[in-house]
């Protein structure tokens, strides 16, 4: 029992650990290209849109309507599984 509960600290130890060096976070980045798409210079023309830092934008599109242009996505808990 004692051995299964050092493990465990271990591990959380590790995440945590593994965490501080590691900082990944999704974004969209969404515009209109002049051209084909040839070098990431290209992009830097763009918007971006950041999620909150406890979620994860998931399953977007986009759309137009009316000369309108949307993009919708999902707002997903980091926390849930």
């Amino acid at each position: 029992m004692l051995n299964r509960l050092i493990q465990k600290k271990w591990y959380k130890y590790q995440q945590a650990k593994k965490a501080k060096t590691f900082d990944s976070h999704w974004y969209m980045r969404f515009g209109w290209l002049e051209q084909p798409f040839t070098t990431l210079e290209q992009l830097d023309s763009l918007f971006e849109i950041h999620s909150p830092r406890k979620f994860t934008f998931a399953d977007s599109f986009y759309a137009h309507e009316n000369g309108r242009h949307f993009i919708f996505f999902e707002e997903v808990d980091d926390q849930h599984p």
